[in-house]
């Protein structure tokens, strides 16, 4: 809850992990989430290290913005990402340059 010997608002009223759907005006940051990791290893992350709003989980798209919807249909594909989205671009664009690093402790 403190950072820098300041405690943040947000962390205090329990507003700063946005549940349910991601905000529409949020920076979205979408990845792979490889089999040695878990949403909970970038939550804690971001908790740590980052102090704005934030939303984390899963995100499905079409795998091509061309492919028209009766295609879509008919293959039935679509990709999966985790996506975590925030509130501050800049703290969207830290996390994008540090998410390839990010993993659990103890573990290559």
């Amino acid at each position: 809850m403190l950072r820098d010997g300041e405690p943040n608002p947000l962390n205090i009223y329990s507003n700063r992990q946005i549940e349910g759907t991601c905000p529409p005006h949020f920076t979205q940051v979408k990845f792979d989430l490889y089999i040695h990791q878990s949403h909970k290893e970038f939550a804690d992350w971001i908790w740590e290290n980052l102090e704005g709003r934030f939303w984390i989980g899963d995100f499905f798209e079409a795998p091509s913005r061309d492919q028209s919807v009766a295609a879509l249909k008919v293959n039935h594909k679509v990709d999966m990402y985790v996506c975590a989205a925030f509130e501050s671009p800049s703290e969207a664009t830290m996390f994008a340059m540090c998410k390839d690093q990010i993993s659990a402790p103890n573990r290559l």
